[in-house]
């Protein structure tokens, strides 16, 4: 008699003939079941047992059975439910109990986990399909009440899926975890978390991002990990993320301002046009959220009060006013602005609340207008000027902005309220000069005016009064008093100014003032601002009539009289300590009336020393805040001078009277801002530029003079003295090219000094100043910021990076190979990224991509550079026993580096990245050769070689490189018929046969073909053919000119490399490996010295026959059939080294001829 078992097998069977499930085999076992639910789950359970065996045996999926578990289950919940299938009640043909279907689900996904768990990955599919179609009919109360070993089977085996290497595996392992991660399992949340944020899969980190649940009770984990993808590599699971966001209805409200700020800054700023739409609808969303939390009352309100509460709503979520400390993101919340004026709010509604709220500063009640109110209608006003897409908004402005007499009041208000983002928005707005006639302009400037004597310098009480809140990123970074300094000193302020008090808004205010006087009327500004600076530093006090009394003592004749007070108190404090002293030394027994008179002096200049001690504290407080005034406000006005402009206005007087005395005797904030002054003061002037150069070059010197840092390689933190002082060499080197040649000062100014000296009278004296200038070069100078550039911390790295960067684009050093070499280091230095770096990686890489498109002259210094660089690379990696820093550097040491690094080189060289520069050199005919040939042959020739083992290794990378290269098509043929000898050399060098760059070579000489020959029967020669033999009558002349080229270009580069080498040796960004032997050569040599260079024979070159030249280029650069003689150092017999100055090196010492072995004395 055939079993339940046998029946269910049976149908089994049939599924299998059959090329896909039919609804009444389906509808058969559910009959079976309610007959007979043992003998039914035993028969699927072999059924099931079966297709995997199948599948094992096979090595194939049987496709038809993936759906089997989601129909019968489907079927089964249905008839437990008593749900209608098919226009009939599924629970009136068979009636099922849901607790036995419930267990039959519990028992098969518990074997199906177990499924989960084999090494067979048609099983794991198959187990994860069947699973997958099961969960979906169960809701999480039902999962809730299963088992917890059952659960628990399914967790181990899910996270085995999503463990597997195998992306679809991971992806159903995604999938079943949707449905199982708010089950209490921590593990899988875990899980999910980890692969949303280290997976390598572009696809799964998707998945992943699609299912992490955005729950309450699991969102305050889950969500900071999820805003990271924010930065994902891939644009659309940047997209994804705000759309996730948009379609789960997470508010921007609901927070953290650091992730505000993050959502915002990744969002826009994005180069993907996706990702800035999906930013955009998410910032539409948070904004119609709050149009449907109008309350009741509201609707009664009139539209522009409504409008203006939605809109303060939102604008009051992103703390407008914490961005004035940061720059970049102030500019991000501004293109936040322009798109919610333009895409967000109806123009209607903008319309509305605008008109509203110009009526409201007309009626000049500016204590009802809020900051956010006056940021938004100054961004209006910006933005109407270019897009006027929005006529009837352009026309209110224009028609109901204040007039000038009136919105100077609006200005004097906002002054009072004590609102730095009221303050600073209302005078950008007045900088636009809206409705200004002259008699507005000068009422504007009177009260500007009146600004600028009664601002004040001191700190805001409560600057953030969100301080508490303790989360930041680095996007909204968290400062203390020193850091935020450094901040501000390393801001090159591209986008705007920092503002952190209303002193930071004098250069905003006399930019203003030099807009209304004009921009001819230069020196009636500089009179104008000169006389608010003198009223500013002698106070005049005012009455309470308000007529002007009489003058007071000047603020520093009070305090060298209370200074000289408490000088004159101590030491008559001093004179009767010791008075009392020799009275108690005297043998009588009553002395407390000699002491009583005493003590009673002392007690009184003890109480005289204290009133002047608070009287001159409060006098120095006085004189710094009037100091630091006065020096704001000269900076401002610097910053608007012309060259050559300080003694025609008078302006040189600010040294003598105001600049040199603070630095002098001021406090350090006041001498910080002195240096400032100085530094902007003599930018205006070359001569200037070099007599004061010194100060600024000793001052970055300093931190190298003590001794807790003269001999540390960890990084130091730069004071703001040496940050100022960066900042202004490289300004003297931008404007008056003091870095371009070897002598500071130019050509034209050394003719014009000469003819001046033959003109004067030979007992004139020279100015000491000015011979102290010539005596200062970039030698002197470079060692330094070259030691800023690695030692120091990564702010100060970063404006060194951006320093020289400027230096090198603009053409401002006379030798820029060097710095070039250290900027590359700098580039691939993954400690600076993981420090906060990342602005001056992006800095490099857009000073390499667009330095090389200059000129020809900087594409091949940039060429050398490389070449310099990949020297190197691969001297630090053949084991020579030196290695980049690692308190300073993080670079990973493996061939994938220099693999990396060689294929970023081809491409930056590359024909197709440089058609511009390319096409010049073509047209022109100023080479044979390019900067891509010549990468070329360099890499050859440090290919070549059999026996050194950094050639075997450059072997390597070349082949898995070489395929970069695209200059075959467009190349010279000279250029491309050096090349195909230099690389059949380095083929010929290698024992294993190089089949990629066999393969290349066979491409160019395929090129080389003359246009009267055959390809194809040239082809069939190609292996057994000679390089030399596709070479036409009278080109050996020009191969031997290309031979000395690349000859010379590769001794400068040995040169070079070796110099620098010794450079970074001394910077101690190279040191010796713990344990390593000592170096070989001696000191400054070339480390990495081409062993595989082809040596000379004692006698050969006076014996060799050299009348045809092709012979002899073959025997120079390959030197195959050559006969070798005794290997000789080319060094042996050369001069003693010398410097860049053509001085000696110190401690030159002979060299070994043959290098020891490492690891060998």
């Amino acid at each position: 008699m055939e079993t339940k078992e046998d029946q269910v097998l049976g149908i089994f069977g049939k599924i299998q003939e059959n090329e896909s499930i039919n609804n009444k085999f389906i509808l058969q076992l559910v009959e079976e079941y309610g007959k007979d639910s043992i003998g039914v789950r035993h028969g699927l359970e072999q059924g099931f047992l079966r297709v995997m065996k199948t599948m094992i045996d096979t090595k194939k999926r049987i496709v038809k059975f993936d759906k089997f578990s989601e129909k019968f289950f489907s079927a089964l919940h249905s008839a437990a439910n008593g749900e209608k299938k098919g226009g009939k009640s599924s629970a009136s043909r068979t009636k099922l109990e849901k607790e036995d279907v419930d267990e039959l689900f519990e028992y098969f996904l518990q074997f199906f986990g177990e499924g989960l768990l084999s090494s067979n990955t048609h099983v794991k599919t198959f187990c994860a399909l069947q699973m997958v179609g099961m969960l979906k009919l169960l809701s999480q109360d039902d999962l809730s009440n299963f088992d917890r070993d059952v659960l628990e089977t399914i967790e181990s085996g899910c996270i085995n899926l999503i463990e597997a290497k195998n992306k679809s595996l991971q992806l159903q392992g995604l999938t079943i975890a949707h449905y199982i991660q708010n089950l209490d399992l921590p593990d899988i949340g875990e899980e999910l978390l980890r692969c949303l944020a280290t997976d390598e899969k572009q696809e799964v980190r998707l998945a992943a991002l699609r299912i992490v649940s955005l729950e309450e009770d699991c969102f305050d984990s889950n969500f900071p990990e999820m805003i990271h993808r924010t930065r994902d590599i891939s644009s659309l699971n940047r997209a994804y993320l705000y759309k996730r966001l948009t379609g789960s209805r997470i508010l921007l409200a609901n927070l953290a301002t650091k992730e505000v700020y993050k959502l915002i800054y990744d969002g826009l700023g994005s180069r993907e046009t996706g990702v800035r739409d999906a930013c955009i609808d998410y910032l539409k969303m948070n904004y119609q959220e709050i149009l449907k939390c109008d309350e009741a009352p509201m609707e009664e309100m009139p539209s522009h009060r409504r409008i203006r509460l939605e809109i303060l709503r939102y604008f009051k979520v992103f703390q407008i006013e914490r961005t004035l400390r940061y720059p970049l993101l102030r500019r991000y919340m501004e293109d936040m602005t322009i798109i919610f004026i333009t895409n967000i709010i109806s123009p209607a509604d903008i319309v509305t609340y605008t008109e509203a709220l110009l009526k409201t500063l007309n009626s000049k009640e500016i204590g009802r207008v809020e900051p956010e109110e006056i940021y938004l209608l100054r961004i209006m006003a910006n933005h109407i000027k270019e897009d006027k897409s929005n006529e009837q908004l352009v026309n209110v402005i224009d028609d109901r902005f204040p007039s000038g007499i009136d919105f100077a009041d609006i200005v004097a208000e906002c002054h009072k309220k004590k609102n730095l983002l009221a303050l600073s928005e209302i005078l950008r707005l007045a900088e636009l000069l809206y409705n200004c006639d002259e008699v507005g302009r000068q009422k504007l400037k009177e009260v500007l005016r009146e600004i600028l004597l009664d601002i004040d310098t001191e700190p805001p009480k409560d600057t953030d009064p969100y301080e508490e809140e303790t989360e930041y990123n680095d996007i909204f970074r968290k400062f203390d008093d020193e850091s935020f300094l450094r901040f501000r000193l390393c801001s090159t302020e591209y986008y705007d100014t920092i503002i952190d008090r209303k002193d930071d808004l004098v250069p905003l205010i006399v930019d203003i003032i030099k807009k209304i006087v004009g921009a001819s009327k230069s020196y009636v500004f500089s009179v104008y601002v000169l006389e608010i600076i003198s009223l500013v530093q002698v106070p005049i006090p005012f009455n309470k009539t308000g007529e002007i009394g009489s003058q007071e003592e000047d603020l520093l004749k009070k305090q060298d009289l209370l200074t000289s007070e408490k000088k004159r108190l101590i030491e008559e404090l001093e004179s009767l300590d010791q008075e009392i002293a020799d009275i108690k030394k005297k043998p009588r027994r009553n002395i407390q009336d000699e002491l009583y008179p005493v003590e009673s002096r002392k007690n009184k200049a003890s109480r005289e020393l204290k009133t002047v001690e608070e009287a001159l504290a409060i006098v120095d407080k006085q004189v710094e805040r009037v100091a630091l005034r006065c020096l704001n406000m000269t900076a401002a006005l610097l910053q608007h001078c012309r060259f050559g402009q300080a003694v025609a206005t008078g302006v040189n007087n600010l040294m003598s009277k105001l600049i040199t005395p603070c630095f002098q005797r001021g406090t350090e904030e006041v001498r910080m801002t002195a240096l400032k002054c100085l530094a902007l003061f003599v930018l205006l002037d070359r001569k200037f530029s070099l007599n004061f150069l010194q100060v600024f070059v000793q001052n970055l010197e300093e931190p190298f003079d003590n001794e807790a840092t003269k001999d540390s390689v960890m990084s130091f933190i730069a004071g703001p003295f040496q940050l100022i002082s960066l900042k202004a060499l490289f300004d003297f080197a931008l404007v008056h090219d003091i870095f371009k040649s070897e002598a500071l000062p130019n050509a034209e100014e050394k003719e014009n000094g000469r003819r001046q000296e033959e003109g004067n009278s030979s007992d004139e004296e020279e100015d000491p100043d000015e011979e102290i200038a010539k005596t200062i070069t970039y030698e002197d100078v470079g060692p330094v910021l070259s030691r800023y550039l690695f030692h120091a911390d990564v702010s100060t790295r970063t404006l060194v990076v951006e320093g020289f960067s400027k230096l090198i684009f603009n053409g401002k050093l006379a030798n820029p190979l060097q710095n070039l070499v250290y900027l590359m280091v700098i580039w691939r230095d993954a400690n600076i990224i993981k420090q906060g770096g990342f602005e001056a990686i992006q800095v490099l890489s857009v000073l390499f991509k667009q330095y090389k498109s200059v000129s020809l002259i900087s594409m091949e210094t940039l060429e050398r550079a490389l070449e310099v660089y990949i020297q190197i690379l691969l001297s630090l990696s053949d084991d020579r026993g030196f290695e980049f820093n690692r308190e300073l550097l993080m670079y990973d040491s493996g061939e994938s580096l220099l693999v990396n690094m060689t294929s970023v080189a081809i491409r930056l060289l590359s024909y197709k990245e440089n058609e511009a520069i390319i096409s010049q050199i073509l047209t022109e005919k100023m080479s044979s050769i390019g900067p891509s040939e010549r990468f070329f042959l360099f890499l050859c020739r440090l290919s070549n070689g059999k026996t050194c083992a950094a050639a075997k290794k450059m072997r390597g990378i070349f082949e898995k490189t070489i395929t970069y290269f695209d200059f075959i098509p467009k190349a010279d043929r000279l250029a491309l018929l050096a090349c195909s000898l230099a690389l059949e050399e380095a083929i010929a060098a290698s024992d294993d046969g190089k089949k990629t760059l066999s393969k290349f070579l066979r491409e160019m000489k395929e090129r080389l073909v003359e246009p009267g020959q055959s390809k194809k029967s040239t082809a069939v020669q190609e292996e057994n053919r000679s390089v030399l033999s596709l070479l036409r009558e009278g080109e050996s002349g020009e191969i031997k000119c290309i031979k000395d080229t690349v000859e010379t270009d590769i001794q400068a580069t040995k040169m070079e490399f070796a110099t620098i080498f010794k450079e970074l040796k001394t910077l101690r960004v190279i040191v010796r490996k713990d344990g390593a032997a000592e170096d070989p050569v001696g000191e400054g040599e070339i480390l990495f010295d081409y062993e595989f260079d082809k040596p000379q024979v004692a006698g050969d070159d006076d014996d060799e026959d050299k009348e045809n030249d092709v012979e002899e280029f073959d025997r120079s650069v390959r030197g195959s059939e050559r006969k070798r003689g005794p290997k000789v150092s080319k060094r042996r017999d050369s001069p003693p080294k010398t410097n860049k100055r053509g001085r000696p090196r110190k401690n030159e010492t002979p060299v070994q001829t043959k290098r020891p072995k490492a690891g060998k004395k």
